[in-house]
């Protein structure tokens, strides 16, 4: 007989013949969490993460960058303060992250991309130091704590971390306000 046709035969006691886990997991359908419920809590969870670490960004105002994008200056304008000792003050922050821009507009595409994924990493990478805020929402002394660890190690937050660090200190040195 197959379940096609009908005339099946009934069993009152079906349910006993089961293999006692199957059994167990019949008996409490409908009391558990699904698994369904479980990954859509966790992306949800995920999402509102990503969404809260990507937001919130101290853009320059009428930003108009060629090649990097608003929170991209806003994350140099906080490396730059970090690197440079002296306290400055927004404009020059400003200019830094203006100078920076237009040297990474003048490079090839694929280095533009490598750039892009650094500045990324610098800014979201502050976990792998124990913090759960970004790079950019640290205290300045913070940020260069990181920065400075990160220069001594060998893979890829070397790299990053002394790539940003050129770029921001190419983009003060390069202004004559900062050789008074």
């Amino acid at each position: 007989m197959t379940a096609h046709r009908p005339g099946l035969p009934a069993s009152d006691h079906w349910r006993d013949k089961l293999p006692r886990r199957l059994r167990a997991r019949l008996d409490h359908e409908g009391t558990h969490t699904g698994r369904r419920r479980l990954v859509v809590a966790a992306s949800a969870a995920v999402a509102v993460g990503l969404v809260s670490r990507m937001t919130g960004y101290d853009v320059p105002r009428d930003w108009s960058g060629k090649a990097l994008a608003g929170w991209e200056a806003a994350v140099l304008m906080a490396i730059a303060q970090a690197v440079i000792v002296q306290e400055l003050d927004r404009v020059v922050l400003v200019e830094v992250a203006v100078r920076v821009d237009h040297y990474v507009s003048r490079l090839p595409r694929a280095i533009q991309r490598e750039v892009h994924g650094a500045i990324a990493f610098v800014e979201q990478a502050a976990f792998l130091d124990g913090f759960v805020r970004r790079t950019s929402n640290l205290d300045p002394r913070e940020r260069g704590k990181i920065l400075q660890r990160w220069s001594g190690t060998n893979d890829v937050r070397q790299l990053a971390a002394r790539a940003i660090r050129d770029m921001c200190l190419m983009g003060y040195f390069s202004q004559a306000a900062s050789w008074k």
